[in-house]
Protein backbone atom coordinates (compact mmCIF):
# COMPACT_ATOMS: atom_id res chain seq x y z
CA UNK A 1 0.00 0.00 0.00
CA UNK A 2 1.45 3.45 -1.22
CA UNK A 3 1.62 5.94 2.13
CA UNK A 4 -0.12 8.98 0.76
CA UNK A 5 1.16 12.68 2.35
CA UNK A 6 -1.23 12.99 5.15
CA UNK A 7 -2.32 16.72 4.28
CA UNK A 8 -3.10 14.98 0.56
CA UNK A 9 -4.96 11.86 2.36
CA UNK A 10 -7.32 14.64 4.74
CA UNK A 11 -7.78 16.29 1.41
CA UNK A 12 -9.00 13.45 -0.41
CA UNK A 13 -10.96 12.10 1.93
CA UNK A 14 -12.55 15.62 2.71
CA UNK A 15 -13.61 15.69 -1.00
CA UNK A 16 -14.75 12.19 -1.55
CA UNK A 17 -16.86 12.14 1.98
CA UNK A 18 -18.29 15.93 0.86
CA UNK A 19 -21.98 16.19 0.87
CA UNK A 20 -23.70 19.51 0.45
CA UNK A 21 -27.24 21.15 1.59
CA UNK A 22 -29.52 23.05 -0.75
CA UNK A 23 -28.34 25.89 1.12
CA UNK A 24 -24.48 25.67 0.95
CA UNK A 25 -24.90 25.37 -3.08
CA UNK A 26 -27.44 28.28 -3.06
CA UNK A 27 -24.94 30.17 -0.80
CA UNK A 28 -21.73 29.03 -3.23
CA UNK A 29 -24.15 29.98 -6.57
CA UNK A 30 -25.05 33.76 -4.95
CA UNK A 31 -21.23 34.53 -3.93
CA UNK A 32 -20.39 33.31 -7.53
CA UNK A 33 -22.56 35.64 -9.22
CA UNK A 34 -21.56 38.25 -7.19
CA UNK A 35 -17.73 37.83 -7.60
CA UNK A 36 -18.34 37.93 -11.93
CA UNK A 37 -20.82 40.80 -11.68
CA UNK A 38 -18.24 42.59 -9.75
CA UNK A 39 -15.65 41.74 -12.42
CA UNK A 40 -18.10 43.29 -14.76
CA UNK A 41 -18.99 46.14 -13.27
CA UNK A 42 -14.81 47.10 -12.46
CA UNK A 43 -14.82 47.31 -16.62
CA UNK A 44 -16.73 50.86 -16.02
CA UNK A 45 -13.63 51.87 -14.01
CA UNK A 46 -11.10 53.61 -16.68
CA UNK A 47 -8.21 52.65 -14.31
CA UNK A 48 -9.30 48.88 -13.99
CA UNK A 49 -9.48 48.43 -18.08
CA UNK A 50 -6.26 50.21 -18.15
CA UNK A 51 -4.98 47.09 -17.68
CA UNK A 52 -6.08 45.24 -20.51
CA UNK A 53 -3.73 47.88 -22.31
CA UNK A 54 -0.81 46.56 -21.09
CA UNK A 55 1.52 45.71 -24.13
CA UNK A 56 2.57 42.22 -22.82
CA UNK A 57 -1.14 41.61 -22.49
CA UNK A 58 -2.26 43.72 -25.78
CA UNK A 59 0.00 41.21 -27.56
CA UNK A 60 0.14 37.56 -25.88
CA UNK A 61 -1.91 35.14 -27.47
CA UNK A 62 -4.28 32.17 -26.10
CA UNK A 63 -7.68 30.93 -26.04
CA UNK A 64 -8.71 32.24 -22.73
CA UNK A 65 -11.14 34.91 -22.03
CA UNK A 66 -10.85 38.14 -19.96
CA UNK A 67 -14.31 38.65 -18.73
CA UNK A 68 -16.60 41.12 -20.06
CA UNK A 69 -14.34 41.29 -23.03
CA UNK A 70 -13.50 40.12 -26.32
CA UNK A 71 -9.89 39.70 -24.97
CA UNK A 72 -8.54 36.21 -25.20
CA UNK A 73 -4.95 35.46 -24.11
CA UNK A 74 -3.02 32.94 -22.04
CA UNK A 75 -4.22 31.69 -18.67
CA UNK A 76 -1.83 33.69 -16.90
CA UNK A 77 -3.03 36.99 -18.36
CA UNK A 78 -6.25 36.09 -18.22
CA UNK A 79 -5.92 34.55 -14.47
CA UNK A 80 -4.58 38.12 -13.26
CA UNK A 81 -6.94 40.16 -15.37
CA UNK A 82 -10.34 38.53 -14.24
CA UNK A 83 -8.85 38.33 -10.49
CA UNK A 84 -8.15 41.86 -10.74
CA UNK A 85 -11.55 42.87 -12.31
CA UNK A 86 -13.28 40.26 -9.55
CA UNK A 87 -11.39 42.11 -6.70
CA UNK A 88 -11.23 45.32 -7.89
CA UNK A 89 -14.61 46.60 -6.13
CA UNK A 90 -14.26 45.23 -3.06
CA UNK A 91 -10.50 45.25 -2.65
CA UNK A 92 -11.05 46.57 1.02
CA UNK A 93 -13.73 43.46 1.55
CA UNK A 94 -13.61 43.33 5.53
CA UNK A 95 -13.15 39.62 4.96
CA UNK A 96 -11.85 38.32 8.38
CA UNK A 97 -10.21 34.71 8.41
CA UNK A 98 -6.98 33.52 9.18
CA UNK A 99 -5.52 33.69 6.33
CA UNK A 100 -5.66 37.12 3.66
CA UNK A 101 -7.38 35.89 1.17
CA UNK A 102 -10.99 36.17 0.04
CA UNK A 103 -13.06 33.58 -1.12
CA UNK A 104 -13.54 34.79 -4.57
CA UNK A 105 -9.32 34.84 -4.67
CA UNK A 106 -9.46 31.40 -6.42
CA UNK A 107 -12.31 32.16 -8.96
CA UNK A 108 -10.23 33.77 -11.36
CA UNK A 109 -7.96 31.01 -11.52
CA UNK A 110 -10.90 28.29 -11.96
CA UNK A 111 -12.89 30.40 -14.98
CA UNK A 112 -8.99 30.06 -16.49
CA UNK A 113 -8.76 26.80 -15.78
CA UNK A 114 -12.26 25.97 -17.44
CA UNK A 115 -11.86 27.33 -20.57
CA UNK A 116 -8.73 25.99 -21.09
CA UNK A 117 -9.98 22.26 -20.74
CA UNK A 118 -12.91 23.66 -22.86
CA UNK A 119 -10.73 24.16 -25.41
CA UNK A 120 -8.56 21.25 -25.33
Amino acid sequence: MTNYDPVIKKISDYVHGYSSSDESLNEAKTCFFDSIACGFMALEHENAKKFIELDHIKYSTGNIRVLGTNVKTNAIEATFLNGLFIRWLDFNDTWLAKEWGHPSDNLAIILALIDHLKNK
